[in-house]
This record gives structure tokens, C-alpha cells and sequence, in this order.
């Protein structure tokens, strides 16, 4: 599930290199209201704004990122903008852009509409390795991920008749592991 705080950028979303200072007029509050408000009259429903703004200092984060997921006719969408300097900026970028998607309907080109809200299904959170490895707790060393890590390869090794996707990601979750524990 998708979280506020800190930002949780949209799997396969890419990130921007370098910002601008953008010429919104909304202040953090009104965009925050106005995204919201796009993204209901859109037809979404269960929205939930990432950003990493804490909210209780008013200094502008490092990462001004936002993000944006909600329910739309049976999809999860997820959609993020970093281009602005400000957070508010990027939230405001993000209402406009809803809100010229809904104009594309109201023209009567519907369906572009929704294949362009098609683009922003929101994928799954990546797991973290202790759930891919299955192991929790403050007894995980790196020869507890190793043993596990053999057990669940023995399962899952293609050459066993394993998923390849799924061998990735348990060996992927092995690497994460020892890089964690070993720093």
C-alpha cells in the first residue's frame, strides 16, 4: 500500500535530473485541495499523496517529489511529478495535468482519455528482501540469508523447473540482504 510520508515514487516512473522553479500561483494547501479535487472529479477514489514534505518544519525537502495515487475504475493509478522546485509546484503540476485529461473527455475523445490514465497504472511496491526471504527479526545474520536463500533457490532454480522471474528476484533479495547486513 502506498504511503504519505516519505515519497513513494511510482515503480517505472522516471525521475527528473534537474529542476526548475516553476510559475504556480497555489499555495502547498490550495494545490494539495485542488489535486485532490482533479482527481475526485476524474472519478478517482482512495487518494493518497506521497511527498516527503513533514509538514511541520515548512522547509522545502531535499526530494520535492510528489506523487499521487488513487482508484479509477478498477485500477490502482499512480502518478508523480519532480520537475518543480517547490512541493506545492509539483502538486499543482500534477491537478493541471488531471485536470487537461478530463478536458480530453469532456471534447469527446473518452477513450484517449483512458488510454492515457491506462499509462499510469500504478505497479506494485517492490518487496523488500526480509519478506521475498521470508525472514524477520533481529536474528537475521548473513548466514541465515544464505541458508534461506539456498532453500528457496533448490525451489525455485529454472533448472529444477523453477520460474526464472521468480529465481531474480529471491537471488536479487539474497544481494539486497548481504549489502544490508554486511554495512
Amino acid at each position: 500500500m502506498e504511503r504519505e510520508f516519505p515519497l513513494q515514487w511510482p515503480a517505472g516512473q522516471p525521475r527528473t535530473a534537474r529542476r526548475d522553479k516553476g510559475k504556480f500561483q497555489r499555495t502547498l494547501s490550495d494545490a494539495r485541495v485542488h489535486l485532490i479535487k482533479q482527481a475526485q472529479c476524474a472519478g478517482g477514489s482512495n487518494i493518497v499523496i506521497s511527498s516527503n514534505y513533514g509538514g511541520l518544519s515548512g522547509r522545502t525537502p531535499d526530494d520535492p517529489g510528489v506523487a499521487i495515487y488513487f482508484n479509477r475504475r478498477g485500477r490502482r493509478l499512480g502518478m508523480a511529478c519532480d520537475r518543480w522546485s517547490l512541493v506545492a509546484h509539483n502538486l499543482s503540476a500534477l491537478a493541471n495535468t488531471i485536470e487537461a485529461m478530463r478536458g480530453i473527455e469532456r471534447w469527446g475523445c473518452g477513450h484517449l482519455m483512458e488510454q492515457a490514465f491506462a499509462a499510469f497504472e500504478a505497479l506494485p511496491a517492490p518487496q523488500s528482501w526480509q519478506d521475498v526471504l521470508e525472514m524477520h527479526g533481529a536474528a537475521v545474520t548473513l548466514a541465515n540469508v544464505e541458508a534461506r536463500y539456498r532453500e528457496l533457490a533448490k525451489r525455485h532454480h529454472p533448472d529444477q523447473g523453477g520460474d526464472p522471474e521468480v529465481f531474480k528476484v529471491i537471488t536479487a533479495a539474497r544481494d539486497a540482504a548481504k549489502k544490508a547486513l554486511s554495512g
